[in-house]
C-alpha cells in the first residue's frame, strides 16, 4: 500500500467499507491492497479478528475519498473472487434522516385529568 498522503473527503461511514465472502487462506490483505486500491487511494485494508486473532470471514477497507469506497462497492458487490462470490458494503450504515415533528396541538389541562 502506497504511504503517500492524500486528502480525505468525506465521513468515515462514506469511506468505509466492509468485505464478506473472502477467504483469508487464499486472500491476503496484500490481494486486498491491490484489488481495492485500483478503486482510489487507501488509508488501511486489513482482515477482521476477534480478541483471539481469530478470523470473524470479513474484511474492512478505509478509502481517504468517498467516491473511492462508492466505486469500490459498485464494482465488487457480488463479484466472485477464488470462486466465492464477496459482498461489499458500507461498514457503518448512515443514520436515518430524522422527519420533523409536525406541530401537535396542545391540549387543556382539565382535558388531560
Amino acid at each position: 500500500m502506497s504511504r503517500t498522503l492524500s486528502v480525505v473527503q468525506g465521513t468515515i461511514a462514506e469511506r468505509k467499507i466492509k468485505v464478506r465472502g473472502i477467504d483469508s487462506r487464499t486472500v491476503s490483505v496484500q490481494d486486498l491492497q491491490k484489488l481495492f486500491g485500483k478503486c482510489g487511494p487507501l488509508i488501511n485494508a486489513s482482515f477482521d479478528t476477534n480478541e483471539f486473532g481469530g478470523y470473524l470471514g470479513t474484511a474492512t477497507v478505509i478509502f481517504s475519498r468517498a467516491s473511492s469506497a462508492n466505486k469500490a462497492i459498485k464494482e465488487y458487490n457480488l463479484a466472485k473472487i477464488d470462486n466465492k462470490t464477496m459482498k461489499v458494503g458500507y461498514a457503518i450504515q448512515p443514520a436515518p434522516i430524522a422527519t420533523p415533528v409536525q406541530n401537535v396541538p396542545q391540549m387543556n389541562k382539565r382535558a388531560q385529568m
